[in-house]
């Protein structure tokens, strides 16, 4: 290392070479990558539904198959075809080859080990709901347990925001494959044959989790949304905000095939029923048609009611002030 003496007075200089030298200094080479973000357009969200067509209506198609795991002493049950009122096997049957059609369930002619009951009941429009009745097969069914979101770890997320949107996932369950062997494990009777579900049906212990573990994982990837279920809620504290988060949900839903019910999704709205309350930009708030079980309905007079009344109140605790 070379040292130059000056007459002259004045501080002292090292050069780079002499700091690194004397290890005074060390340089780190800095290596960044700027990552890629998906634009979206700016405009504001006039209707998503012209934006999305394809998102809207028909069944969605998660990637991949799910494989139901049963316990090594799971012993096979077989249902013997249960007896249904004559003035609805015409109604049965109708939707029964409508969920075929739609590849949701299909006929079976083999030899299968687990046969379970079939069961119905009616949706708000009238229309008849088959699902299921697994009382025997979920007894032998692993469960894959998947947390779900209580109200005190979302709340605070809605902080700040204005403007709300809520989506329904259509037919969340069947947009869940079964893979052969765990589609053969859901055969059931019916006074029209034996069926079997394609896609995850109602019922079985292992739907919730493995649906909103589906769920969580496709909003990994959209910031501003929280999802329970097969309701998702889109938020932001400016509009514009907002119309983006909106915008990369159903970009994301779309590449990973999850579609929306039109007619139960509310767009932009400045408060939103989610999770049994009232958003809005102040907060939650207690829905009034919920609270009058709280504090309208009279003393339970069975046990049946008593449960309705206790499962109601826990998630008003916090916030309503009639409550001890």
């Amino acid at each position: 290392m070379t040292f130059y003496v000056c007459e002259t007075n004045g501080p002292n200089i090292f050069g780079l070479q002499a700091c690194t030298a004397l290890g005074l200094v060390k340089v780190n080479c800095e290596v960044t990558a700027e990552a890629k973000s998906q634009a979206f357009s700016s405009k504001p969200i006039l209707d998503i539904h012209e934006d999305y067509p394809d998102q809207f209506g028909g069944i969605g198609s998660f990637p991949r198959h799910f494989h139901i795991t049963l316990k090594d002493d799971g012993n096979p049950v077989v249902h013997a075809t249960r007896k249904y009122p004559v003035h609805l096997q015409e109604e049965l049957k109708e939707e029964l080859d409508r969920m075929e059609s739609l590849e949701v369930i299909s006929k079976v002619t083999q030899p299968t080990d687990w046969v379970n009951s079939l069961t119905f009941s009616r949706k708000q429009n009238g229309k008849l709901r088959v699902c299921l009745d697994p009382k025997d097969l979920n007894k032998a069914i692993k469960r894959t347990y998947h947390k779900t979101p209580t109200l005190e770890e979302i709340s605070h997320k809605f902080s700040g925001a204005k403007f709300f949107s809520k989506m329904d996932a259509q037919h969340g369950y069947w947009a869940i494959h079964l893979d052969v062997d765990s589609s053969l494990l859901t055969t059931f009777n019916s006074p029209f044959g034996r069926y079997r579900f394609l896609r995850l049906p109602f019922g079985l212990k292992v739907s919730q989790d493995i649906f909103q573990q589906k769920m969580d994982q496709i909003l990994e990837e959209c910031s501003g949304t929280l999802g329970i279920s097969d309701d998702i809620c889109v938020f932001g504290a400016t509009e514009e905000e907002h119309d983006r988060n909106l915008r990369n949900l159903m970009e994301v839903s779309k590449k990973r095939g999850l579609v929306f019910n039109k007619d139960k999704c509310r767009i932009k709205k400045d408060r939103i029923n989610f999770y049994g309350l009232i958003w809005d930009s102040k907060g939650a708030h207690p829905d009034p048609k919920k609270c009058a079980n709280i504090t309208k309905k009279l003393s339970p007079t069975n046990v049946t009611e008593l449960q309705q009344f206790l499962g109601s109140c826990p998630i008003y605790e916090p916030i309503h002030t009639k409550l001890e």
